[in-house]
C-alpha cells in the first residue's frame, strides 16, 4: 500500500482535502501525519507530483491572503 498511497492522494477529493488542510494552516508535518506518512515523504511527493504540490500551495496562498486581509481590516 505504501508505494501506491500517493496515487490515492492525487484523486480530486483527496487533493481538496490537502488544500483544505493547508488553508486551515496545518504544517507539512501535520499534513503528513494526517496522511500517515513521514514529512520527508510529503516533501518527495511535492517534488514529484505537481498536483499535490499545487493543492498545498493554493491552500496556503488562500490562507495567507485571508490572514493579510484580516490584519489590514483591523
Amino acid at each position: 500500500m505504501g508505494k501506491t498511497l500517493y496515487k490515492t492522494w492525487q484523486e480530486a477529493d483527496h487533493l481538496a482535502m490537502l488544500q483544505g488542510w493547508a488553508h486551515d494552516g496545518l504544517t507539512d508535518e501535520q499534513i503528513a501525519h494526517n496522511i500517515g506518512i513521514r514529512r520527508t515523504t510529503l516533501y518527495d511527493w511535492k517534488k514529484r507530483y505537481p498536483d499535490i504540490a499545487d493543492a498545498l500551495k493554493h491552500g496556503k496562498e488562500v490562507s495567507d491572503y485571508e490572514s493579510k486581509t484580516t490584519l489590514l481590516q483591523t
